[in-house]
Protein backbone atom coordinates (compact mmCIF):
# COMPACT_ATOMS: atom_id res chain seq x y z
CA UNK A 1 0.00 0.00 0.00
CA UNK A 2 2.90 2.38 0.76
CA UNK A 3 4.35 1.74 -2.70
CA UNK A 4 1.13 2.84 -4.34
CA UNK A 5 1.06 6.02 -2.25
CA UNK A 6 4.69 6.75 -3.10
CA UNK A 7 3.99 6.06 -6.79
CA UNK A 8 1.02 8.45 -6.76
CA UNK A 9 3.14 11.08 -5.02
CA UNK A 10 5.96 10.75 -7.57
CA UNK A 11 3.56 10.86 -10.53
CA UNK A 12 1.80 13.89 -9.04
CA UNK A 13 5.14 15.65 -8.52
CA UNK A 14 6.19 15.04 -12.13
CA UNK A 15 2.82 16.17 -13.48
CA UNK A 16 3.09 19.41 -11.50
CA UNK A 17 6.66 19.92 -12.76
CA UNK A 18 5.65 19.26 -16.37
CA UNK A 19 2.60 21.53 -16.24
CA UNK A 20 4.55 24.26 -14.44
CA UNK A 21 7.35 24.02 -16.98
CA UNK A 22 4.89 24.17 -19.86
CA UNK A 23 3.15 27.23 -18.39
CA UNK A 24 6.52 28.90 -17.86
CA UNK A 25 7.48 28.13 -21.48
CA UNK A 26 4.19 29.51 -22.78
CA UNK A 27 4.40 32.71 -20.73
CA UNK A 28 8.03 33.24 -21.80
CA UNK A 29 7.44 32.44 -25.47
CA UNK A 30 4.13 34.24 -25.72
CA UNK A 31 4.19 37.18 -23.32
CA UNK A 32 0.98 38.93 -22.44
CA UNK A 33 2.37 42.44 -22.09
CA UNK A 34 -0.10 45.20 -22.78
CA UNK A 35 -2.93 42.75 -22.07
CA UNK A 36 -5.38 45.42 -20.87
CA UNK A 37 -4.94 47.54 -24.00
CA UNK A 38 -5.00 44.49 -26.26
CA UNK A 39 -8.23 43.27 -24.64
CA UNK A 40 -9.74 46.69 -25.17
CA UNK A 41 -8.84 47.07 -28.86
CA UNK A 42 -9.75 43.45 -29.61
CA UNK A 43 -13.17 43.96 -28.08
CA UNK A 44 -13.64 47.27 -29.87
CA UNK A 45 -12.74 45.90 -33.30
CA UNK A 46 -13.93 42.30 -32.82
CA UNK A 47 -10.46 40.77 -33.26
CA UNK A 48 -9.57 37.42 -31.64
CA UNK A 49 -7.06 38.12 -28.88
CA UNK A 50 -4.92 35.13 -29.82
CA UNK A 51 -4.60 36.50 -33.36
CA UNK A 52 -3.57 39.93 -32.13
CA UNK A 53 -1.04 38.51 -29.63
CA UNK A 54 0.40 36.36 -32.43
CA UNK A 55 0.64 39.38 -34.74
CA UNK A 56 2.53 41.40 -32.12
CA UNK A 57 4.81 38.46 -31.30
CA UNK A 58 5.66 37.96 -34.99
CA UNK A 59 6.00 41.63 -35.91
CA UNK A 60 7.86 43.15 -32.97
CA UNK A 61 8.29 40.46 -30.29
CA UNK A 62 6.51 42.90 -27.95
CA UNK A 63 9.19 45.56 -28.39
CA UNK A 64 7.45 48.96 -28.62
CA UNK A 65 10.62 50.51 -30.06
CA UNK A 66 10.91 48.03 -32.92
CA UNK A 67 11.62 49.47 -36.35
CA UNK A 68 11.90 47.39 -39.48
CA UNK A 69 14.30 47.96 -42.36
CA UNK A 70 11.26 49.05 -44.37
CA UNK A 71 10.43 51.72 -41.79
CA UNK A 72 7.52 50.04 -40.01
CA UNK A 73 7.31 51.15 -36.38
CA UNK A 74 6.09 49.93 -33.02
CA UNK A 75 4.38 46.84 -31.66
CA UNK A 76 2.22 46.24 -34.73
CA UNK A 77 4.86 47.40 -37.23
CA UNK A 78 2.80 49.94 -39.14
CA UNK A 79 4.43 52.26 -41.65
CA UNK A 80 3.94 55.95 -40.85
CA UNK A 81 2.36 56.43 -44.28
CA UNK A 82 -0.10 53.63 -43.54
CA UNK A 83 -0.89 55.18 -40.16
CA UNK A 84 -1.52 58.50 -41.92
CA UNK A 85 -3.89 56.76 -44.35
CA UNK A 86 -5.71 54.99 -41.49
CA UNK A 87 -6.10 58.27 -39.60
CA UNK A 88 -7.39 60.11 -42.64
CA UNK A 89 -9.81 57.35 -43.58
CA UNK A 90 -11.19 57.15 -40.02
CA UNK A 91 -11.28 60.90 -39.31
CA UNK A 92 -8.64 60.66 -36.58
CA UNK A 93 -6.17 63.35 -35.57
CA UNK A 94 -2.87 61.97 -36.88
CA UNK A 95 -0.85 64.51 -34.90
CA UNK A 96 -1.90 62.89 -31.63
CA UNK A 97 -0.58 59.41 -32.54
CA UNK A 98 2.93 58.13 -31.87
CA UNK A 99 3.59 54.65 -33.26
CA UNK A 100 6.28 54.07 -30.64
CA UNK A 101 3.62 54.50 -27.95
CA UNK A 102 2.22 51.00 -27.26
CA UNK A 103 -1.39 52.15 -26.91
CA UNK A 104 -1.28 54.14 -30.13
CA UNK A 105 0.46 51.36 -32.04
CA UNK A 106 -2.04 48.77 -30.84
CA UNK A 107 -5.00 51.01 -31.71
CA UNK A 108 -3.75 51.85 -35.21
CA UNK A 109 -2.71 48.21 -35.76
CA UNK A 110 -6.16 46.99 -34.73
CA UNK A 111 -7.89 49.38 -37.09
CA UNK A 112 -5.58 48.29 -39.90
CA UNK A 113 -6.11 44.61 -39.17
Amino acid sequence: MQKIGAYVLVVTYFMIAIIGGYNCYISFSYPTKYKTTINSVCSQFDIPQSLFFALIKAESNFNPNAKSSAGAIGLTQVLPSTAQYICTKNNLNCQSFNLYNPEDSLYIGAIYL
